[in-house]
């Protein structure tokens, strides 16, 4: 069967998913932008990529004329709806999977221009950041999401929130609880995880991301700021600040992290860009992996985290709520209140027997509903009827 991916070929829960169907009988297409491709995806000799440049004029200057000047746009700023209906028209692919809100956004006008009409079914995959901010906020873009997903043949979510969301928007179509990443392979993952009891890890393995609507590194790192004096033997980690869409505001995050460690003695490091195992390893001898939000789905940063036993402290913006119930395996907390945030790492800092007990449980949660061995044919089975209908 023939998938064709609209993606972000740089995101790296994107190449995941995509990756986790290579290894099958599958003739995989990717089509995104050029700018930067994820490793994993360059690396995979089983995918074909299609990497379409946002711009050919090397300048800044000049590109707003050059911008009214119908047949030098199209030659200089490459249109990704066309390039997409084209391509769509070229492969015949069984299906078209969007990986992503912006993805959607792009086939939904490639799906105009073919006249309304796709060779095959669409699956739309709908990740955290993508309708629960936009409903919040009444975000022009709600017309727009609302017209795809009475479209849509296919939805996948994170979460439950989500689909039922969708549903309100309109969706008539099946829908699909799976990870953001696709199915989790926990074996391989626990490989990385340090021996022992949990309670007796000295890291805090702190998320990073700081952007508008969504992650709230600042304010975590308040949170450590205002709970020091709990946490003077601990490593403060920082992950995922360096090398991510979200990175633009890392400068603000550094200086600020860089300024409590002088005054309140902690240690705190930030963590390069990173492979996805070495992320795996950092949850995997850490007691604490705290997530800060303004809005999220499931987050796979918490969901790893649980894999490899560091206990999650996850704003209650998120879905998390969908896996963890507060105070028994993980802790739930305001995304903009710091003195409640400080006050669950205090409590995850000095509870042993909740940190223990919490590792048991979430390596059982985790292992039910997120292994390759439980999700890949419920996955393999959903490409399978999409690409025959």
């Amino acid at each position: 069967m023939r998938i064709l991916f609209v993606a972000p070929l740089g995101f790296t829960h994107a190449a995941r998913w995509i990756n986790q169907l290579a290894s099958m009988d599958c003739d995989i297409h990717v089509v995104g932008w050029r700018e930067r491709v994820s490793p994993l995806l360059e690396q995979q000799q089983n995918v074909t990529i299609h990497a379409l440049p946002r711009s050919r004029w090397p300048f800044r200057r000049g590109q707003y004329r050059l911008r009214r000047i119908p047949i030098i746009k199209k030659f200089l700023f490459p249109d990704m709806p066309s390039y997409l209906a084209q391509l769509i028209d070229k492969l015949q692919p069984g299906c078209v999977h969007s990986l992503g809100w912006p993805s959607a956004y792009r086939l939904l006008y490639a799906y105009k221009m073919l006249g309304g009409k796709l060779p095959g079914k669409w699956i739309y995959s709908c990740w955290g950041s993508d309708i629960y901010p936009h409903l919040l906020s009444n975000s022009e873009r709600i017309g727009e999401i609302q017209e795809t997903l009475q479209i849509v043949d296919f939805f996948i979510a994170g979460c439950q929130r989500d689909i039922a969301l969708a549903r309100q928007l309109g969706f008539r179509g099946e829908a699909f609880q799976f990870p953001g990443p696709g199915a989790y392979p926990i074996d391989q993952m626990t490989s990385f995880r340090e021996p022992g009891a949990v309670s007796k890890r000295r890291v805090i393995a702190l998320k990073g991301y700081q952007c508008d609507g969504a992650g709230q590194a600042l304010t975590t790192l308040e949170a450590v700021r205002i709970a020091a004096d709990a946490l003077r033997n601990f490593r403060i980690i920082i992950h995922s600040a360096m090398g991510t869409w979200a990175s633009k505001r890392f400068p603000e995050v550094k200086a600020f992290a860089e300024k409590i460690g002088r005054s309140k003695g902690l240690s705190i490091e930030f963590m390069p860009f990173s492979p996805v195992q070495e992320i795996w390893a950092l949850f995997g001898r850490s007691r604490i992996s705290i997530g800060i939000s303004a809005s999220d789905g499931a987050p796979n940063a918490m969901l790893e985290s649980m894999v490899m036993g560091a206990f999650p402290i996850q704003s209650d913006t998120s879905a998390a709520s969908e896996w963890i119930k507060h105070g028994v395996n993980g802790l739930l907390v305001p995304y903009d209140d710091p003195e409640e945030i400080a006050n669950a790492l205090r409590l995850a800092v000095t509870e042993d027997h909740l940190i223990d007990q919490a590792a048991k449980l979430n390596a059982q949660i985790t292992r039910a509903r997120l292994d390759i061995s439980v999700i890949m044919a419920q996955i393999l089975s959903l490409y399978e009827r999409a690409c025959r209908q």
